[in-house]
């Protein structure tokens, strides 16, 4: 391996033996950290890129039905409520590969879609993207697995009765 990019994991302090990993870190070639946060591992990259933070962007927090003690699978659409700060080099970590893999001549799938790879999508496009993955995957694993029948489907609208945007790649 030649070149690691992290996002948004502190992989030098992951393993039990850091000087270690630190090591192999500084043996690749390019190291490229995605991290609002100067952390160990941003601390040894090559470049560190900033991505927008949690208020600063638009997100679709999920949760699987048993997962981290919720008893019913949900999905809540959180818009972005604060702008990142004027002229900064912020950007959404989803942009950074869309924009690598432009550059390199490569397609991104995403769920069941083919991105365009000469206009980047909007972030609510690859949420309402994501939605309607689970919503598939839910649909199939009910008819696959009988006992999860009761589950409580993962839909495209928030807690509010808001709508996803419809997405149009």
């Amino acid at each position: 391996m030649k070149c690691l990019i992290s996002c948004g994991g502190n992989l030098a302090n992951l393993m039990p033996d850091q000087q270690k990993m630190v090591r192999a870190f500084e043996a690749l070639d390019l190291r490229v950290s995605i991290d609002p946060y100067m952390s160990n591992s941003a601390r040894v990259a090559d470049y560190i890129i900033p991505p927008t933070m949690q208020y600063e962007r638009a997100d679709l927090p999920v949760s699987a039905y048993g997962f981290a003690f919720f008893p019913e699978s949900w999905v809540a659409y959180a818009p972005a409520l604060l702008r990142p700060p004027k002229d900064s080099d912020l950007i959404e970590e989803w942009y950074f590969f869309w924009a690598l893999a432009k550059r390199l001549g490569k397609t991104i799938r995403f769920g069941e879609t083919v991105l365009d790879m000469q206009v980047p999508p909007t972030t609510d496009q690859l949420l309402a993207l994501r939605a309607q993955h689970r919503w598939r995957r839910w649909k199939r694993s009910r008819n696959t697995h009988p006992a999860r029948s009761s589950m409580t489907p993962t839909t495209s609208s928030c807690r509010h009765g808001r709508k996803l945007p419809t997405p149009s790649i």
